[in-house]
């Protein structure tokens, strides 16, 4: 559940610095970022050696999770 929340947590804290980077940088630039973000992340999540590591890599997935949706809806 703590993964889960943090995921939620970074998604739900940085769509709106997203919606100003789509603003900046193009809406593809934003969308591609976003997607290879979160790939990369998960499968690091899968291959974390601890929890810790799957947190902080769940953390950055909500990054790039909210930076790939905001684009998709501008």
């Amino acid at each position: 559940a703590t993964a889960i929340s943090a995921f939620a947590f970074f998604r739900f804290v940085s769509a709106i610095a997203n919606g100003r980077l789509v603003e900046i940088f193009s809406a593809r630039a934003v969308l591609a970022t976003g997607l290879v973000t979160q790939a990369v992340t998960t499968v690091l999540a899968g291959l974390a050696p601890t929890f810790t590591w799957v947190v902080v890599f769940r953390s950055v997935g909500g990054l790039g999770s909210a930076a790939f949706t905001v684009a998709a809806m501008s």
